[in-house]
């Protein structure tokens, strides 16, 4: 016999050639891998390498033996890593592909348990084939063990394009169907994984994936839930599936989910909620469905995840204005207002968002102060994140638009925060902040309040930025910084004009329109002036005249109306093109900018050198089209231009040949006292061309010009007495004025209190009285006290025009008396000794025909007028010698005592000088006066010591019969006596 033999170990066994052997050591091992305590004992023995080797054993029994204990042993995850070392992954993918059903579903186990963290090398060992084959395999087990293997690997997003190019994409989705809750679960999960990739989310869906996922939604597995809600969300990332879900029903299932006691679920469906409302105008389909109140219930768990989520999603629901009052009907204000001092950044953000939508709304913006929202606002404007802080200077910019916001804001003290955020490097956060400036500054105290808190330079360089809404807003803010005066020059002085003025070149009517505004507000002031002018904005604003926008129109030449105060800056809005464009807008449908055009060119009119130049471009037209307007404003402005134009002697012929006149003279009778005061002035320019005193009467001016001398205006009074004044001077017109009633209304306004209108009144009765029968109607009209007293005036011209008138009604026999009592005496002999040679001649020429009376020769002595006549009758013009001798004469016919007077004022030499005159009326006067003096014994000496005999015997062969006379008298009184 033979020695007694040990067995071998089971390791030996396994390699024995015996099946028999080899099948009961398997078995052995088989029933140990069931406890997992001896997994570590077995693959320290070495038993996985054999195990794997007969996984692949052409003994059914054996092969099935193996593969439960490479199960088994896969199953923990401490030794999965020996079962791949020992190449058991290969062993498994080929028993899936040839074993037997119950073979496969052993190696698909396996390679389950694997799968977990093993993907990459069951993909290189030829094992998403194997497994995608099991997929359609009739065998439950079989379907759950593939897909959880299938889902592991979709885990590494590097195998994405491979599973689909190799047809993973249409069992699973057919597994989506399986009455199987497990195996739903894992192809919805898998199909989650996959969906993550964007070309992934096109081909699931064109797989016809998304009716089965919403289908999962509303089964009562949370588990499955979860995934088909997680692949939904992935899929509705792409806005053509999200409307396909929308389609598919796929917004209710969701919107319950919201109330599911998962937080993941919860989580899932507000993530495919807010994708889904993130794609297009989906919004309102959740609102329909009763989102609204799950998802502001999600506001106020403490879950910063869900309140992110919920709060995007209220985010994009209110991006559609339809849904803002539902939102905040339904309470969301007041928790979304409470997130947002939440400590997580990202909800913050999303609430901020959600609050900016919900503030466009004119009622939220008050809800949202009133709830306390403006405090934890400001707050956020010092957040480190731009995100938040653009968000919440869009909300704020929303709320600021509200007037009772702006205080409440300025109050809470947001100046400062905003004021820091226009530092800031995000273009967002400074348009935002520039925005909300622009409607704080609205408030003329909040303005104030910028400007104090350093706003106004950062404000002014932000319009240089490359963003061009930054740059808008902050256009916005100076504009109306520039609204307070105080405000005109610091802008100017920090150095705003000139970005002010390149934001009119670009090609925006917006920036033209904000820029226009703020230097229409800062051309009011002088410095600015002369600062737009410099930095070349007057041929940009000339250029802006052509624009379509009505609104530029109006600014761009309503800066050229301040600026055209300046003489020389009329001359260079005529250089730069401008009286076409500013013409061509005289005719423009708004008034406004007819208006503003109408101003310039009346600035441009009042300097002379730019008043051809308006009519040479063809401005009279409108001008006068412009007369007939049934807007009071734009009559006046057309009034004062051609008022202005009127002044040249060239455009009087033209405006009147261009039919000007007839709608001018219609105007007089207006209610607008600036208006009557233009038109009447133009009419006094027009007067001056006596060629058009025939017109302007046939055309009706008298009686309202007439008229007009009562008005209530001095200036109109004056331009109404120059009128007539000029109309005065045609003998035909005299008398129409006269039967008008203008006698008594210019003598009526010698009494007013203006110089310059007694002056053209005086001047106008002067030309009535040569008339003879005006003559005594202005002294019973009560003309002679304010002509009398207006002797005394300081101004000559005056002092001349009312002696004249004196004059003049001194000529008619019967006025003389009337003349005297009124006291004329007393104010023509001064004149005598005026050194105007006009007031001369106009006093001794009334002197002279009052002293035509006896009665009234003493007066004129007691007057003192004997001195000044023996000066002036001397005189150089011939006229004022006439006057004075004429005068002389008279008042020495017949008093004695005058007579003597006259000797001893000293009046004789002259007179014996002018024995020698060649002036016939001169020599009448003088010869005469020496016969009138020759009766006295002391003048008779003096004039045979003069020399006046000689002189006398010589006029005896004068020519002139009177003169002879007179000569011959003289000698015969002084002879008489020696």
């Amino acid at each position: 016999t033979t020695a007694a033999r040990a067995p071998p170990p089971i390791c030996e066994c396994l390699k024995m050639p015996l099946k028999s052997i080899q099948q009961q050591a398997a078995g052995c091992i088989r029933n140990l891998s069931v406890n997992t305590n001896n997994h570590g004992a077995l693959v320290e023995a070495g038993l996985v390498g054999p195990l794997v080797m007969l996984a692949t054993s052409d003994e059914g029994l054996v092969q099935e033996q193996a593969l439960v204990a490479l199960r088994n042993i896969s199953a923990n995850e401490a030794f999965e890593l020996e079962v791949v070392r020992e190449n058991g992954l290969f062993a498994m993918v080929q028993v899936m592909r040839t074993g037997t059903v119950a073979l496969q579903e052993l190696a698909a186990g396996c390679v389950r348990n694997l799968s977990g963290h093993y993907q990459s090398q069951i993909v290189d060992q030829g094992g998403l084939d194997a497994l995608l084959a099991l997929l359609l395999a009739p065998d439950a087990k079989l379907q759950e063990h593939s897909v959880v293997s299938v889902r592991n690997i979709s885990t590494k997003t590097s195998h994405d394009a491979l599973m689909v190019e190799r047809g993973i994409l249409a069992p699973l989705v057919a597994l989506l169907r399986s009455p199987n809750e497990a195996i739903q679960e894992h192809a919805a999960g898998a199909l989650r994984n996959l969906s993550a990739n964007a070309e992934n989310k096109r081909r699931i869906v064109l797989e016809g994936g998304l009716a089965p996922l919403i289908g999962l939604l509303r089964v009562n597995m949370q588990a499955i839930q979860e995934q088909a809600c997680a692949a939904l969300r992935n899929l509705a990332v792409n806005p053509e599936n999200s409307a396909r879900i929308l389609e598919e029903g796929g917004i209710p299932p969701l919107v319950q989910l919201l109330r599911s006691p998962s937080k993941r679920i919860q989580e899932n469906a507000c993530l495919a909620l807010r994708n889904i409302t993130g794609n297009g105008p989906n919004e309102l389909k959740i609102v329909m469905e009763g989102g609204l109140p799950p998802l502001i219930a999600l506001l106020s768990i403490d879950d910063r995840d869900l309140q992110e989520h919920s709060a995007a999603v209220l985010r994009n629901i209110s991006v559609n204005t339809e849904n803002d009052q539902m939102i905040v009907q339904e309470g969301a204000l007041e928790p979304l207002i409470r997130l947002l001092s939440s400590p997580e950044q990202r909800v913050q953000e999303q609430v901020a968002g959600c609050l900016r939508n919900l503030s466009v709304s004119n009622p939220n913006k008050q809800r949202i102060a009133s709830l306390g929202g403006i405090p934890p606002l400001i707050a956020l404007l010092s957040s480190p994140h731009e995100e938040i802080q653009a968000q919440v200077s869009m909300v704020l910019q929303n709320l600021s638009k509200n007037v009772d916001n702006r205080y409440r804001m300025v109050e809470e003290g947001c100046l400062p925060s905003l004021i820091a955020l226009l530092w800031s490097f995000n273009e967002d956060v400074q348009e935002h902040a520039a925005g909300t400036l622009a409607n704080l500054s609205v408030n003329a105290d909040n303005a104030e309040k910028i400007v104090e808190e350093g706003g106004m330079p950062l404000l002014i360089g932000l319009l240089r930025s490359p963003n061009e809404r930054v740059q808008e807003q902050s256009a916005v803010a100076i504009r109306n910084l520039s609204v307070e005066p105080a405000n005109e020059i610091k802008i100017m002085e920090e150095g705003g004009i000139p970005p002010l003025l390149a934001l009119l070149r670009y090609n925006s009517e917006s920036f033209q329109r904000q820029g226009t505004i703020t230097l229409r507000n800062l051309s009011v002031h002088d410095e600015n002036k002369i600062k737009i002018v410099q930095e070349g904005g007057v041929p940009l604003l000339v250029s802006l005249m052509r624009s379509p926008d009505k609104l530029i129109q109006q600014h761009s030449t309503g800066i050229l109306r301040n600026l055209s105060v300046h003489a020389d800056n009329c001359t260079r809005i005529i250089q730069a093109g401008g009286l076409l464009p500013l013409i061509a807008l005289m005719r423009s449908p708004d008034p406004i900018v007819q208006e503003e055009a109408l101003v310039t060119l009346r600035n441009i009119s009042a300097n002379p050198g730019g008043r051809q130049d308006v009519v040479r471009e063809g401005g009279l037209p409108p001008l006068i089209a412009l007369l007939r307007s049934p807007l009071k404003n734009l009559q006046e402005q057309a009034a004062a231009t051609i008022r202005n134009l009127s002044a040249d002697d060239v455009i009087k012929v033209k405006f009147v040949q261009e039919g000007g006149l007839g709608p001018l003279v219609q105007l007089l009778d207006v209610t607008e006292p600036l208006t009557r005061e233009h038109v009447v002035a133009a009419l006094a320019n027009l007067t001056m061309d006596n060629a058009n005193d025939d017109s302007i009467v046939q055309a009706g001016a008298l009686q309202s010009l007439v008229a007009l001398l009562k008005d209530h205006s001095i200036r109109t009074q004056e331009h109404a007495a120059i009128c007539l004044r000029n109309l005065s001077t045609n003998a035909e017109i005299k008398v129409k004025i006269v039967q008008k009633g203008g006698l008594a209304a210019l003598v009526q306004l010698l009494q007013s209190p203006d110089i310059v209108v007694r002056e053209h009144c005086t001047v106008a009765l002067r030309n009535l009285s040569s008339a003879d029968e005006n003559k005594a109607q202005i002294v019973k009209d009560g003309g002679l006290p304010p002509l009398i007293e207006l002797l005394g005036c300081d101004e000559e011209r005056v002092v001349v025009e009312a002696a004249v008138a004196i004059q003049n009604l001194s000529m008619l026999s019967g006025n003389e008396a009337p003349i005297v009592q009124a006291g004329a005496i007393r104010g023509l002999v001064p004149l005598l000794s005026s050194e105007d040679p006009a007031v001369q001649d106009a006093a001794s020429g009334a002197l002279a025909n009052l002293s035509s009376f006896s009665d009234h020769d003493a007066r004129i002595v007691q007057a003192n007028a004997l001195p000044a006549l023996a000066r002036l009758v001397m005189s150089p013009h011939v006229v004022i010698a006439e006057h004075a001798t004429a005068l002389l004469r008279n008042l020495t016919a017949y008093n004695a005592e005058i007579k003597m007077r006259a000797f001893e004022a000293g009046c004789l030499p002259p007179v014996v000088q002018l024995l020698r005159s060649r002036e016939k009326v001169v020599l009448q006067n003088a010869v005469a006066t020496i016969r009138n003096l020759s009766f006295h014994p002391e003048v008779k000496v003096r004039l045979v010591e003069d020399g006046a005999v000689a002189n006398l015997v010589g006029l005896l062969a004068a020519a002139d019969s009177e003169v002879q006379e007179h000569a011959a008298a003289s000698l015969r009184n002084i002879m008489a006596e020696s």
